[in-house]
Order: C-alpha cells, then structure tokens, then sequence
C-alpha cells in the first residue's frame, strides 16, 4: 500500500513539472501560479527550450534561447515561445533569492 502511495504521489509530482526541466526555481518546490500546458498549436512539430530568470515576485524577467536542446529553430515560433513565457507567473515570496533560473520547454504540435 505504501509503495502504491508513494508511485502515485511521484507520477503527480513528476507531471506537475514536466515542463519546467531544472534550475533553482524546481530544487527549490517553486510552483507556478497559473495553469499552463507547455503546447503552442502549429503548423511545425518540435520543442523550444529557454533559460528562463524569475524574480521575487515570480515574474519572468529575462528569457535566453538554448539552441542546443531545442530542435525548432524558426523566429517566429521563438518568438511566439518567448511571448507564452512571458506570461507565466511563479509564486512570490521574499524568501527566494533575488533571482532564479529555469530550463523551460515549449511543445509545438500540429494543429
């Protein structure tokens, strides 16, 4: 029963961050406080991945595009990944550091 308890717990857990790969932002358990799913409709398939800074207040001040990791390589689509970034918000708290880092990946699926 226990191990039912705690597979189910991670498989929830695992899903909640999916898309939010690593950084300080997840060793730390910040959660995001709205409710994104990571996919852009499209007419290409593939992933985008920015290094993303969050502040205080959980807002995403500077985003950085990871070509190595990422397989879309349209400015366009960067740019729309970027704009979808920017309206992610994380929750505040004074006691995280002044800025945090994030690997984010962005799902593009055809339409």
């Amino acid at each position: 029963m226990k191990t039912l308890l705690f597979f189910s717990f991670g498989l929830i857990a695992f899903n909640s961050f999916s898309q939010v790969i690593s950084g300080d932002v997840v060793n730390e358990g910040r959660s995001l406080t709205t409710n994104p799913d990571f996919k852009i409709k499209s007419t290409t398939e593939g992933v985008i991945v920015y290094d993303v800074t969050v502040n205080r207040e959980g807002v995403i001040t500077s985003t950085l595009f990871k070509a190595e990791q990422s397989t879309i390589k349209s400015t366009p689509l960067k740019v729309e990944a970027n704009n979808y970034l920017r309206a992610l918000k994380f929750e505040s708290n004074t006691r995280y550091p002044q800025f945090q880092h994030a690997l984010i990946k962005i799902t593009f699926v055809k339409e």
